[in-house]
């Protein structure tokens, strides 16, 4: 009889050991569905759709798994991703992010860019995993900076979605490497710092895609490095780096030849001049001269003709 008490005990406590665990995966399987991101800085016009429907925007609001966020003509955000990681859309944008939290702790962000550009800044001391996808490429990535932009195609309609057939992706990297693969997962290429990538929708990708940033490239990045937070968030060491490419990358001035005549000019004619002015000067009084004798011509007080 003790026996048989025993071995229901013991059974009663394997099943709730096993409920309690069942109940850790349910709450960790939650985690994952957690989007680590806000919205913290916006101007212009920026709009978050969220089931398709507008939600109302403002400074720090926290941002759900599939939100849509779009800027328009003179519209431009930033975001947090995680604790340091940011995200800075320019105008004419769509852009959605999905972070996964998993149950080991890692974590796992997509970034899926519809139309327009993303520049993304990803601290290298994480061991998270960032994807930025487009309808051309998609761009495995830690520890990096590295800006997507989309090109439509003139064969675009305007109110089409993006597609690898009528767009096009622009990859640059201004810090760390990337894994480089186009839509169909074909060919894989690595992308270095201060190199860039243009990506239609050719089947494989060789190696000599990769070209070094030009002019227009540097311009771009510029006009999307500015950020508006109180931290600093990208090192000076990067600028630096950017301002020397752009130095280099540079058409040189043309060279102006100096010529013969202006050193043969004489320096002696401006003293020259200023005695023809003294000369007008000294003629100029000749007035006050007359003056003077008009002054002896008056009579003393008591004296008459």
């Amino acid at each position: 009889m003790k026996l048989l008490i025993l071995i229901l005990i013991l059974f009663l406590s394997f099943c709730n050991f096993k409920k309690n665990q069942a109940e850790k995966n349910i709450a960790s399987e939650k985690r994952t569905d957690i989007l680590l991101l806000k919205l913290n800085w916006f101007e212009g016009d920026v709009t978050i759709l969220r089931n398709n429907v507008k939600v109302s925007i403002q400074s720090d609001i926290e941002l759900e798994k599939e939100d849509l966020i779009e800027t328009g003509a003179n519209g431009s955000a930033e975001l947090l991703l995680g604790i340091d990681h940011y995200i800075k859309i320019g105008s004419n944008s769509k852009i959605s992010v999905t972070n996964l939290l998993t149950t080991n702790g890692d974590t796992v962000t997509s970034i899926s860019v519809n139309e327009g550009k993303v520049l993304v800044v990803t601290k290298i001391e994480s061991k998270e995993e960032f994807t930025i996808l487009t309808p051309n490429a998609n761009a495995d990535t830690n520890g990096s900076i590295l800006l997507a932009e989309i090109y439509p195609n003139k064969n675009k309609s305007k109110d089409s979605v993006c597609e690898k057939n009528t767009c096009s992706t622009k990859l640059i990297a201004l810090n760390g490497n990337a894994n480089i693969k186009n839509a169909s997962g074909v060919s894989d290429l690595i992308l270095e710092k201060n190199f860039q990538i243009h990506i239609g929708n050719e089947e494989n990708l060789a190696q000599n895609n990769i070209l070094p940033l030009d002019k227009n490239s540097i311009s771009e990045i510029k006009n999307m490095i500015t950020f508006h937070s109180s931290e600093q968030i990208l090192d000076p060491k990067h600028l630096e780096d950017l301002k020397i490419t752009s130095e280099i990358n540079a058409k040189p001035a043309p060279v102006i030849p100096v010529m013969t005549k202006k050193k043969a000019l004489p320096i002696q004619k401006i003293p020259a001049k200023k005695t023809q002015i003294n000369e007008k000067a000294a003629t100029q009084k000749k007035p006050l001269t007359k003056d003077i004798h008009r002054d002896r011509l008056k009579l003393e007080p008591n004296k008459k003709f």
